[in-house]
């Protein structure tokens, strides 16, 4: 399986955590490719620590985006 096939598994199954160890995995092979910016890398590594999952970027020409998965709130409280 490719990784956008294991992506989609992983959102069919609706799991977030594996998605976004999957997204953090696409990132990595953007920066390997040297297609992300430094401010996006900056932002996906600190995400962490701003309680998201994982994050990966989205880029098209010179727009580039940042998507970030955070834990779901307890609607119960």
């Amino acid at each position: 399986m490719n990784i956008v096939e294991l992506a989609l598994r992983d959102l069919t199954a609706r799991d977030a955590r594996a998605l976004g160890t999957r997204m953090t995995e696409f990132h990595a092979l953007l920066r390997e490719l040297e297609v992300s910016t430094p401010e996006l890398d900056r932002l996906v590594d600190a995400a962490p620590t701003a309680g998201a999952l994982e994050t990966s970027s989205l880029s098209a020409g010179t727009v580039a985006r940042g998507i970030f998965i955070s834990p779901p709130k307890d609607l119960t409280s």
